[in-house]
């Protein structure tokens, strides 16, 4: 404690013989060094001075060493990864069209209680691209999270018009201290629909099975309007 500069206080600091004080440090900050070691392991020694002209002069006493141990759960290790796309849409079609740009950003968190270093991205997609992706800093404490940004926006080729869409997936990586199991690397992936058509045939739907639809509905809906103005028309007897 006293290398860390945390301090002790006594109550009373003066003695009696057959008197007892109580000592107490500030708080105390595990460390990641302690949470590695698995334990706290401290030890302690009172001292105390005689004042001049005791009788017998004795000397200045000094205790035995006592010490305490404090468990502490193993470190764990986790890393969260979730990716965001945002379209440059200049014509407002709602499409990505050739041309028009993608911005890409990565929130990632640390999850357990390691401490996380070397933290990165891996897009394979923009970096065939050469965008690079850039992160505000290497590490992450527990708990902590940090958003990292393509440095400059994906262009939509024809092909991907083609496709109807826009797949990116990334990776997140980072390192773990000894004795910590590695990190499962989490995966993240955003899909930009490119193509109208495409992309509603890719994922099942139409247009035109929409708009068949509506109008069976319409259908449907004067059919029953126009037998229910057929029972409202009185009766009329001869």
């Amino acid at each position: 404690l006293d290398e860390l500069g945390v301090a002790i206080t006594c109550d009373p600091t003066s003695l009696a013989a057959g008197e007892s004080a109580v000592c107490e440090s500030e708080n105390y900050t595990i460390t990641q060094v302690d949470a590695l070691a698995g334990e706290i392991h401290n030890v302690a020694t009172a001292t105390g001075a005689v004042p001049p002209g005791t009788p017998g002069d004795p000397e200045d006493p000094v205790s035995p060493p006592d010490e305490v141990v404090i468990p502490l759960e193993p470190l764990v290790a986790g890393l969260e990864l979730v990716k965001s796309a945002q379209l440059n849409d200049t014509n407002g079609n709602g499409w990505a069209d050739a041309g028009e740009t993608i911005d890409y950003s990565f929130d990632l968190t640390s999850t357990g209680t390691a401490e996380l270093t070397d933290v990165f991205v891996d897009d394979p997609m923009l970096t065939d691209a050469g965008i690079a992706v850039e992160c505000p800093q290497t590490t992450l404490a527990p708990g902590e999270s940090m958003t990292c940004h393509a440095v400059k926006g994906y262009t939509v080729t024809e092909q991907d018009v083609e496709d109807g869409q826009v797949y990116n997936a990334a990776t997140g990586y980072a390192e773990v201290p000894d004795n910590v199991e590695p990190i499962d690397p989490p995966e993240s992936d955003v899909t930009t629909p490119a193509d109208e058509a495409t992309y509603l045939a890719s994922t099942g739907g139409s247009s035109l099975g929409i708009i068949g639809g509506a109008a069976a509905l319409l259908v449907v809906a004067g059919g029953v309007l126009l037998l229910a103005r057929r029972m409202k028309r009185p009766v009329i007897e001869a």
